[in-house]
């Protein structure tokens, strides 16, 4: 079994997230800085925030710094995250890792979730302090409580191996659970290799099967080979019925892979009508491949009537978060007159956002467009 203690060191990956307002106007940029001014401890945070991403403003971390320690004086959790950031890289002021650990230790006793991970990351591995399990244990039980998922799949990997708690198998199925139905791959790789083999669980290797697969689905690199493994020892209608199992509590990724299981059908009949309802489930979450499996079946007439405005409607959902085999399809009946009335403009619009991601096949109606039109 994969047991990782997965570092969250990165701070780019998890700190400095621009927000919605980073992509405001130049209007509200100003009003900001007003804010900021009058010493409202957001406004200076968030002000802070755009010099350290270069949002809107020349990137300065110097003026980051200035903003974020007035917000951090204040008491602000983010910003007090943020100098901890400031300080563990050395960005503009001497790398100092007891400053920034510091810094995190007051944004963490406010309930600052990543802080709270930051301080059981760096009590685990040694960084810059004594190593000491038990105080990591601690931090990622309090970020864990708060329903932080890389800090409940942390504490599954403490229970499971006993560092810095009793080892407990069960206790780490629970947390490796928690987190799993969160999306973490890690968990859910974890979480199906204690299914294979009846730790901390009773063994059942269809479940390990569905999570394996749920894992592999989020790009575990691992997963796939485990598959490969468990499907000599499963029946594809067990298989079935634990996917069911995973995909009723409402996970998004399951219920599209529920979807997929039934409108393949290997080792069972395919049914398209049960392949549209736990797709259709998925997609109203915003489930991208679902969104455009929905736009497939409308387009296509599989396991519904016939519908192109339906079909538009989902390949749209599906385009507009970035998908190119939407975008492509969407384009396809924009310029056939699909649903819609002829439009080669819009057409080429969805072409050429699906060519900009890599699409082959948009690129060459776009090329056929263009000659047709000299």
């Amino acid at each position: 079994m994969k047991r990782i203690w997965l570092v969250i060191l990165t701070m780019a990956a998890v700190c400095l997230q621009a927000s919605a307002s980073a992509l405001a106007s130049e209007a509200h940029l100003r009003q900001i800085e007003q804010q900021a001014d009058q010493g409202d401890a957001e406004s200076q945070y968030q002000l802070g925030l755009r010099y350290a991403n270069g949002d809107g403003v020349p990137q300065d971390l110097a003026r980051a710094r200035q903003w974020w320690l007035k917000a951090a004086g204040q008491g602000h959790p983010q910003a007090q995250y943020g100098m901890g950031f400031i300080y563990e890289k050395g960005a503009g002021v001497t790398r100092d890792l007891g400053e920034a650990r510091q810094w995190w230790q007051r944004a963490a006793d406010q309930g600052h979730v990543q802080s709270q991970m930051f301080l059981a990351s760096i009590y685990a591995t040694g960084y810059g302090v004594e190593k000491n399990p038990a105080e990591a244990a601690k931090w990622a039980k309090m970020a864990a409580d708060q329903d932080f998922a890389p800090a409940q799949y942390n504490l599954g990997v403490m229970y499971a191996t006993g560092s810095g708690v009793v080892k407990d198998l069960k206790e780490a199925a629970r947390w490796y659970q928690r987190a799993a139905e969160q999306g973490d791959s890690n968990a859910q790789f974890n979480l199906g290799g204690m299914y294979a083999s009846g730790e901390g669980v009773s063994l059942d290797p269809a479940l390990a099967y569905v999570w394996m697969n749920m894992a592999a689905h989020k790009g575990h690199k691992g997963a796939r080979q485990r598959m490969k493994e468990l499907i000599a020892r499963v029946e594809p209608k067990k298989v079935l019925e634990a996917q069911r199992e995973v995909a009723q509590r409402g996970d998004s990724d399951a219920q599209f892979l529920l979807g997929a299981m039934y409108a393949d059908g290997e080792g069972f009949s395919t049914d398209y009508a049960e392949a549209f309802s736990w797709w259709h489930q998925a997609a109203v979450q915003g489930h991208i491949a679902a969104q455009f499996n929905l736009g497939v079946m409308f387009a296509n007439g599989e396991g519904v009537k016939k519908d192109f405005s339906e079909a538009i409607k989902w390949y749209r959902l599906a385009a507009e978060q970035g998908d190119a085999n939407a975008q492509f399809n969407l384009g396809g009946m924009y310029l056939n007159g699909e649903g819609v009335e002829n439009n080669e403009l819009q057409a080429s619009i969805w072409f050429k956002l699906a060519a900009s991601q890599g699409h082959e096949k948009a690129r060459e109606m776009l090329s056929k467009i263009n000659t047709s039109q000299k």
